[in-house]
């Protein structure tokens, strides 16, 4: 298979992924109705003494109950079908990026192949190159240094625009690889090999200038898919799109952060990538791993957010991340109930869970987004119950305990290591799993010791 047709499957799952998720989404809002009209009807029948009424009533309790087991299993098919999709989507994901490393070695043994059959010559992007003795500015790599901060890839009909993105660069102290700055240093090199090199192994980053002209072109294509099999090898952020229109562009999947060049300056999109360029160029470079650890640590406490790779995992794995925090979180929460004495209940498949203690309880659901990809639309509601309150259907007979408090969150990650954060709703604190799970327990034997004292 080619690496468009695994894109194309690749869509597809994601398209699948998308419909599991707005049916799960319709089977939660289903159940919680269904639940509510069972409530109604239990608390009616609670009234009525007549007993043919009451066993008509009690039939129509018995339906509906049925009803809700329905929706329930209906929900823990979906969530089963939303895991194997999921399994299927990482195994296309993979199977693209072998095949464009794939792609990309064999472009490069059949260029070199023609490279034999005629002399070298630079790349030319447009009709009207600039000549080595017409560029005004000199190599943007200072000699013995051989590495540049970010290398350029585009069409050669949107050179205007790149051009000046290169002079604002270079004016700001920026290592650039562009052609034109490049024709002495092109001049009789094998250009299949050097370009690959460079694309694929001393430039930092990689600008992909995506747009119609750009997605069938060959020197770009070579570009490009050097790019993306470093950034596949060594897992870090290397390829850095860019967009003219909304032409896809093979490996570029639509999840990933890009900047839209329709509403970009050349000006402003240089100095994002300065930023990007300032970010790397602070970090130490000698360092032992535990100096390298700590920086990272810190960096994540106290650095912006990494905008590109923190929304691109979210857009990806953002959802199934926050399901399995959910269940971690039930997990330290069981482990802390466990040492004061309390206990608990749990409904995985539903992400629903409630910890009692002294008849008092705190109840936790996560509801997952309409929309997969957009996992900041979805919320965790941890509740304290100034009572008994349980997830047994046979509870519904009794009355609901009064709310102490209730609390809101969001999933997010840090940038980097992408570990797991909660934060509140009119908050900016963030918690770490573990640490929502010791405040969530906190917060209940402070209530349980106010309620003493004051009794």
């Amino acid at each position: 298979m080619t690496s468009q047709s695994i894109h194309v499957s690749l869509a597809g799952v994601q398209r699948q992924l998308e419909q599991l998720h707005r049916q799960l989404a319709d089977a939660s809002r289903d159940e919680a109705r269904q639940a509510d009209r069972a409530l109604q009807i239990t608390r009616e029948l609670a009234k009525i003494s007549r007993v043919s009424l009451r066993s008509a009533k009690e039939r129509t309790l018995h339906v509906c109950e049925q009803d809700l087991a329905r929706i329930r299993n209906r929900r823990a098919d979906l969530s089963k079908r939303i895991a194997d999709r999921t399994i299927e989507l990482h195994r296309w994901q993979d199977k693209l990026y072998k095949e464009q490393a794939k792609e990309q070695k064999a472009l490069a043994t059949n260029r070199n192949r023609s490279e034999h059959a005629r002399p070298n010559t630079p790349p030319s992007r447009s009709p009207n190159p600039i000549s080595p003795e017409s560029s005004p500015y000199p190599s943007s790599v200072e000699a013995g240094r051989g590495e540049y901060d970010v290398a350029l890839s585009f069409a050669g009909e949107d050179r205007a625009y790149v051009e000046a993105v290169a002079r604002h660069l270079l004016e700001a102290n920026v290592s650039v690889f562009y052609d034109a700055y490049e024709q002495v240093g092109l001049w009789g090199k094998n250009l299949v090999d050097h370009l690959a090199d460079v694309y694929g192994k001393r430039s930092r980053f990689v600008v992909i200038f995506a747009s119609k002209h750009y997605a069938n072109k060959a020197w770009p294509t070579l570009e490009r898919q050097a790019a993306q099999a470093r950034a596949f090898q060594e897992h870090q952020e290397v390829v850095l799109p860019v967009r003219f229109d909304d032409t896809e562009v093979p490996g570029i999947l639509p999840t990933v952060g890009y900047i839209d060049l329709r509403n970009t300056t050349e000006q402003e999109l240089a100095e994002k990538i300065m930023q990007k360029v300032d970010r790397v160029r602070r970090a130490p470079q000698d360092e032992t791993l535990a100096e390298k650890a700590a920086r990272i640590r810190r960096e994540t406490e106290t650095a912006e957010l990494s905008a590109n790779d923190r929304l691109a995992f979210l857009a990806m794995n953002g959802t199934l991340r926050a399901g399995d925090e959910v269940i971690a979180l039930f997990d330290a929460m069981a482990s802390h109930m466990g040492e004061v004495g309390g206990h608990s209940e749990r409904d995985n498949q539903r992400w629903q869970a409630c910890f009692h203690l002294n008849d008092v309880t705190v109840g936790i659901a996560w509801s997952p987004p309409y929309h997969f990809n957009r996992v900041d639309e979805g919320r965790l509601a941890v509740t304290l119950w100034g009572g008994h309150w349980s997830l047994l259907p046979q509870v519904m007979t009794t009355k609901r305990p009064p709310e102490v408090w209730t609390a809101q969150y969001v999933f997010d990650i840090t940038p980097y290591t992408h570990k797991p954060l909660w934060t509140a709703e009119q908050s900016t604190k963030a918690l770490s799993t573990l640490a929502l799970a010791e405040h969530t327990v906190g917060q209940l034997l402070d209530h349980i010791e106010h309620v003493r004292q004051r009794d």
